[in-house]
C-alpha cells in the first residue's frame, strides 16, 4: 500500500495546544484544550509496513512565564518515546489595553513502523519542556489502537439499497438489533457480516481468524432506492450506528459514519491572483445515485486566523477561528448545468469566480463546495458540504503578494453554442484532452445516444458535432479523459 493511501488512515490524529496568556486586572473564561484526536475511523486497521504520523500544534501566545515551545510526543506500547520540540512560534506584545497575540500552526510529520500483526496501543501527547507545570493543563494525552493484519479485505465499494421503513427485518432504523440481520438475510442475500459488537457484547466488529485476515465484508443486494458508496477500507471505531436521512422523496439510512453523502462535494482547479484578489475555479458535484429535485450550488470560503475584537479590546486575538463566507449565488434548476434530474455516477461541474473584500485581515484561505437540496416547496432540506478544504492563498491586507499564485494551472472549461441547437453544435475552449477522450450524450435517464472518440485536442481547437439524428429535447453531453470529466446540459429544438 502506497504512503498516499496510508495517509489516509492516519490523517484524522490532530495534537493541539491552547495556552492563555493573562491580562492584568481582566479574567478571560475559557476551557483550554491541550490535544485532541480528530480521528476519522482509519488508524485501526492496518498492514506492516511504515505509516506518516502527522502531529500540528496550534499555539496561542506560547510566550507565558518564560515558555517559549512545546514538546509534541509518540509512543506505542510503552517503547521508545519519540518527541519534537516546536519553538518556531510568534510571540505577542502586551499593550495596556490588551495585548497582540498571534496564532501559528506547526506542523510536524513523524513516522510510525508496524512489523508484525497485532494489536498496538498508540500514546500521543503534549507537554511543557524541562517539566514546567501547565497551569491550565487538560486532557493532553491520547490514545488510539491499532490493529495490524496479514492483509486487508478485497477492496469493495458496498452498494446499499433500501429505506429505514422496510430495508432491516427488525423495523425501523434497527440500532439494537444490527446482529440479526445475517441471520434473518444470510441464505436469501449478500449482506455484511455483523459481529458481536453491533449487539453490545463488546467484542471486535471485525474478527479475525488465525491467520490475522480480516473476515470479508459483501454487498447487500436488498432491492429498493440506491443510497450510499462506501471505501471499506475505512472502518469506523466504536460507534456502529445507522442515521436515518431523507433527500428529496427518497428516505433511507447512513449505515457507517463515513459513507459518503449521495453527493460528493469537491472544489477543483482553482486560481488566485493576490494582486487583484480575485479567485476563480469549478465545484464538482459527483451524484452516487440517480436525483430528481431543486439543486443549488454554492462555492464557500473559510476564513482561517482572523484578526478579531474579544471583549472590548481592540486587535486582539485570542484562538483560532473559522468564518464561512457565501462566495457565490446560488445557482439552480434548468438555468445552470446543474440539473434537475441528476443521473448516478456522473460528475457535474459549476465554475465560479469573485473577489475577496478586505473585511477581514485574512492569514489563511480556503475553499469548500456545497450542495443544497430543496423541497417542492422551496424549504432548504439538507445541506451537502465536503471536509475537505482547498487551499488558495496565504496573504493580508498588509502584506499582498506582488505575484500571480496559481494553484492548479490545469483548467478545462468549455462552451457549447448554439444551444438552445438544431443540427450541429460546435464546442470552444480551454480543452485540452488526450488521444482517449471521448464525447458522450445521454438522455435524462442515462441512456447513451451518441458516443465518440476524439482525437489528441488543443485548447486552440472547436470540435463540430452533428446532431441531426437526435430528436428535439434536453440531453447531457459529457466529455471524458483520464480522471477529468465535464457534464454540460443542452437542448435540441427542431
Amino acid at each position: 500500500m502506497s504512503a498516499p493511501q496510508l495517509n489516509l488512515f492516519l490523517q484524522g490524529i490532530r495534537i493541539t495546544r491552547l495556552l492563555l496568556l493573562l491580562i492584568p486586572l481582566k479574567t478571560f473564561s475559557q476551557t483550554p484544550v491541550d490535544a485532541k484526536i480528530m480521528d476519522n475511523g482509519p488508524v485501526h486497521w492496518l498492514v506492516p509496513g511504515n505509516y506518516p504520523l502527522e502531529i500540528t500544534l496550534t499555539n496561542n501566545d506560547v510566550d507565558f512565564e518564560g515558555i517559549y515551545s512545546i514538546d509534541a510526543s509518540w509512543q506505542i506500547d510503552g517503547g521508545t518515546i519519540h518527541a519534537c520540540t516546536v519553538d518556531e512560534f510568534m510571540f505577542g506584545t502586551y499593550i495596556p489595553s490588551g495585548f497582540i497575540a498571534y496564532c501559528d500552526i506547526i506542523t510536524h510529520t513523524d513516522e510510525l513502523e508496524f512489523t508484525e500483526p497485532g494489536i498496538y496501543n498508540l500514546k500521543v501527547w503534549t507537554s511543557l519542556p524541562n517539566g514546567y507545570a501547565d497551569e491550565y493543563a487538560s486532557d493532553d494525552t491520547l490514545y488510539t489502537t491499532v490493529r495490524v493484519v496479514d492483509s486487508l479485505p478485497e477492496k469493495y465499494e458496498l452498494l446499499y439499497f433500501g429505506t429505514h421503513q422496510n430495508c432491516f427485518p427488525c423495523g425501523g432504523i434497527g440500532e439494537e438489533n444490527l446482529g440479526t440481520i445475517h441471520d434473518t438475510y444470510g441464505d436469501a442475500v449478500n449482506v455484511v457480516r455483523i459481529h458481536a459488537e453491533a449487539s453490545g457484547t463488546g467484542e471486535d466488529i471485525f474478527a479475525t481468524d488465525e491467520s490475522n485476515t480480516l473476515n470479508d465484508l459483501y454487498v447487500w443486494n436488498y432491492t429498493g432506492h440506491p443510497a450510499f458508496l462506501h471505501d471499506l477500507y475505512r472502518f469506523p471505531v466504536v460507534d456502529y450506528s445507522f442515521i436515518a436521512y431523507t433527500i428529496g422523496n427518497v428516505e433511507g439510512v447512513e449505515f457507517r459514519k463515513d459513507f459518503k453523502y449521495p453527493i460528493e462535494v469537491s472544489v477543483k482547479k482553482l486560481e488566485m491572483d493576490t494582486i487583484t484578489r480575485t479567485y476563480s475555479g469549478e465545484v464538482h458535484a459527483k451524484f452516487y445515485a440517480d436525483y430528481d429535485g431543486a439543486l443549488s450550488m454554492n462555492a464557500i470560503i473559510t476564513e482561517d486566523s482572523l484578526y478579531a475584537y474579544q471583549m472590548g479590546y481592540p486587535d486582539i486575538y485570542l484562538w483560532h477561528m473559522n468564518i464561512m463566507r457565501d462566495m457565490t449565488a446560488g445557482v439552480m434548476g434548468d438555468n445552470t448545468i446543474i440539473p434537475l434530474h441528476a443521473i448516478g455516477g456522473l460528475t457535474y461541474v459549476y465554475p465560479f469566480s469573485g473577489i475577496l473584500d478586505e473585511e477581514f485581515n485574512y492569514k489563511l484561505i480556503y475553499v469548500t463546495g456545497i450542495v443544497q437540496i430543496y423541497d417542492a416547496d422551496d424549504s432548504l432540506h439538507a445541506e451537502i458540504l465536503n471536509s475537505g478544504r482547498t487551499k488558495l492563498t496565504d496573504f493580508n491586507t498588509e502584506d499582498i503578494d506582488t505575484s500571480v499564485q496559481v494553484i492548479n494551472n490545469s483548467l478545462n472549461t468549455i462552451n457549447i453554442f448554439p444551444n438552445p441547437a438544431n443540427d450541429v453544435i460546435t464546442i470552444s475552449g480551454n480543452i485540452i484532452y488526450d488521444a482517449a477522450a471521448e464525447i458522450i450524450i445521454t438522455d435524462l435517464s442515462g441512456k447513451i445516444l451518441m458516443q465518440q472518440q476524439l482525437n489528441a485536442l488543443s485548447k486552440d481547437e472547436n470540435i463540430r458535432l452533428n446532431i441531426q439524428d437526435i430528436a428535439s429535447g434536453i440531453y447531457f453531453l459529457q466529455i471524458q479523459s483520464g480522471e477529468y470529466q465535464t457534464v454540460s446540459k443542452i437542448e435540441i429544438v427542431r
